[in-house]
């Protein structure tokens, strides 16, 4: 039946949203808070960029470091980052730009130390499974990045400078023009740094070589209001990234660079009418990775385009009733050289159903998305979330879904190894949770508790074959990922003074639960780089001007591929100072990560950073 709808709907709208709201009477009103965004019966954490301290917007990596218990699997300043949520993998993960899907299809996972965030106004990272409205690879948590038209009149201008340790050198420079109707902002930044911090190899002092980085982003956003019930907007996002791959500590040198382009171009139409809101989107993404070792006479480029074009439509059936339908379609198209037998594409054609319903003190939700993968029909895939206000501070929340993930392009065509008769990830997942908001005048304190449990068939793995040892891509096993989130956070503000408390630890079990041989893995093993236990304590204090914040992180022993890592605990402290003279407002800011100097690994061999110190200056003016 529900085929038949989709059908029905290839002629109709797509679903994905932005932030603004519609009033049609005094009994019905649409607020563009789009079910994605609502994320009903989980919990959601959000920044804005007035929120976000200067030094965070270097990159999407070092902001979910500094403000969130997750865990980032890092390579090394500068180097390859990525995001474990829940016991899942990077590519369990979905990262949205503008809500629009920005993985790299041939991996299915994004480089997040590449994300500068000096044009986002809005980042919310939701937990839990949603492929039921963002699809494909959203089953541990979705990462959504933002763009949006600011509060500014006539001239605004911006600039950050700041240096560090180890050759660290950042600069980002942004101007917004408006007038009337029209917006426009260009923002330019560019990190650098040698990184050649010293570490120990086995209890020998050395100093890491060959880690030079040097990243350049660019974005312009334009914003144009046609009429009073029509926007239209552009956004572009250019990286460029130059980056030396430095030797592990069992190696003496390296020789290995790799180079990142992208460029990613997204339109965006609004409309509204007087029972609804339609919102149309188009992008194209050009991105290039060129790898070279000539240590090894490797030299592999790859480069893929992708296409989307999203439309979406959302209305009010009452006052407590809204409605969205929608439909998506998504094209990649990749050149991987050698490495592929030829050029691949790969089309998803997605439509999605979702209705939301307050009553009373219960707020619902229910999705359903059904998605057309090169031809062939998918399962359909739904979720339910609701919530229930039992009292003014007490609410209770849930939340059932389906999920998958589709083989990355790599999975299938890579040679040698690529296996073209992959089965998509797929499972169900199970959450619950309470929270006490308790609000006054000046002090506010949030508490919750989430257990989730999580069970994935079809596990994709790279492995060596029984004869021989060609690794190859296959469907072994299923995975269970349980746990418990605790988060407390507390504010309190008298005459001058404000008080920011927050604190919170996860317990995460993610195993196998068969025994696998080759890569051996035994039933209820612990996934590898996957901490059971992280812990984290923050204490911000403001007094006028003046702000000092010392945060406290807790990583727990995980297992290597070759051997297990061990537990330790991180240190940072930041201050700033802000002044103003006429027009200019102007941040003084410092910080020190890993203040107490620890010596630790969070990918086996890749030594990390002691005690390292950045400063800087931001310079705001308005005219």
């Amino acid at each position: 039946m529900f085929r038949n709808i989709v059908i029905s709907l290839l002629i109709c709208h797509g679903l994905h949203g932005q932030s603004d709201t519609l009033y049609i009477n005094q009994e019905v009103t649409i607020v563009d808070q789009a079910i994605q965004k609502e994320n009903v019966g989980s919990n959601d954490v959000s920044w804005t960029s007035d929120e976000i301290d200067i030094k965070d917007k270097q990159s999407l990596a070092q902001l979910l470091q500094g403000s969130e218990n997750i865990f980032i699997k890092n390579y090394g300043p500068g180097s390859l980052s990525t995001t474990s949520l829940r016991g899942g993998t990077a590519a369990h993960t979905s990262i949205l730009w503008n809500g629009l899907p920005i993985q790299n299809p041939m991996v299915g996972q994004l480089d997040i130390s590449l994300l500068n965030l000096s044009s986002i106004q809005n980042i919310t990272l939701q937990r839990g499974g949603h492929s039921s409205t963002w699809g494909s690879g959203a089953i541990a948590g979705v990462i959504q990045l933002d763009n949006q038209k600011v509060n500014s009149k006539n001239i605004e201008f911006e600039s950050t400078t700041s240096i560090g340790s180890y050759g660290l050198k950042y600069i980002s420079n942004s101007i917004i023009y408006s007038k009337d109707k029209f917006q426009s902002r260009t923002t330019y930044s560019n990190q650098s740094a040698n990184n050649d911090y010293s570490y120990s190899r086995g209890g020998i002092m050395d100093t890491l070589n060959h880690a030079r980085i040097n990243i350049h982003t660019v974005n312009q956003d334009v914003y144009l209001s046609i009429a009073e019930n029509k926007e239209l907007s552009m956004n572009y996002w250019g990286t460029f990234s130059d980056r030396e791959i430095p030797p592990t500590s069992q190696q003496s040198s390296s020789q290995a660079i790799q180079i990142d382009k992208s460029h990613r171009l997204a339109l965006k139409y609004k409309q509204n009418f007087k029972l609804g809101i339609l919102r149309a989107k188009i992008a194209y993404f050009n991105e290039l990775i060129d790898y070279k070792d000539l240590a090894i006479q490797l030299n592999s480029v790859t480069k893929f385009n992708t296409y989307v074009i999203d439309l979406n439509y959302e209305t009010s059936i009452n006052k407590n009733q809204q409605f969205m339908l929608g439909l998506s379609n998504l094209l990649y198209d990749v050149d991987a050289g050698n490495n592929y037998e030829s050029s691949v594409q790969e089309n998803r054609t997605a439509a999605i159903l979702s209705w939301k319903v307050k009553y009373l003190k219960i707020r619902g939700n229910i999705s359903l998305r059904e998605e057309i993968v090169d031809g062939q029909w998918t399962t359909p895939v739904p979720s339910f979330g609701i919530e229930y206000l039992f009292t003014n501070d007490f609410s209770l929340k849930s939340k059932i879904t389906r999920f998958y993930r589709l083989p990355s392009l790599n999975d299938k065509y890579w040679q040698p190894g690529g296996n073209e008769n992959l089965k998509a990830e797929q499972g169900w997942s199970y959450e619950a949770g309470i929270e006490y908001r308790k609000l006054k005048p000046n002090s506010s304190l949030t508490a919750s508790l989430t257990g989730f449990s999580r069970k994935l068939n079809n596990w994709i793995l790279w492995s060596p074959g029984n004869i021989g040892f060609n690794w190859s891509a296959r469907n072994l096993n299923q995975v269970w990922s349980r746990g418990v989130e605790s988060r407390i956070q507390y504010h309190k503000s008298f005459n001058k003074v404000k008080i920011h408390l927050s604190t919170g630890f996860d317990y995460v079990r993610s195993s196998s639960e068969e025994s696998i041989t080759i890569p051996k893995i035994e039933k209820g093993q612990q996934l590898w780089y996957t901490p059971t236990k992280k812990a984290f304590v923050k204490v911000k204090t403001q007094i006028n001007k003046l702000s000092i914040a010392y945060l406290h992180r807790y990583t727990s022993e995980t297992i290597g591929l070759n051997k297990s890592l061990d537990e330790y605990h991180l240190g940072q402290f930041d201050a700033s100072y802000k002044s103003t003279l006429n027009n200019i407002n102007i941040q003084y800011f410092i910080t020190f990560q890993n203040l107490w100097n620890t010596e630790y690994r969070i990918i086996e061999f890749r030594p990390m950073p002691g005690r390292n110190i950045q400063l800087g200056i931001t310079i705001n003016f308005k005219k």
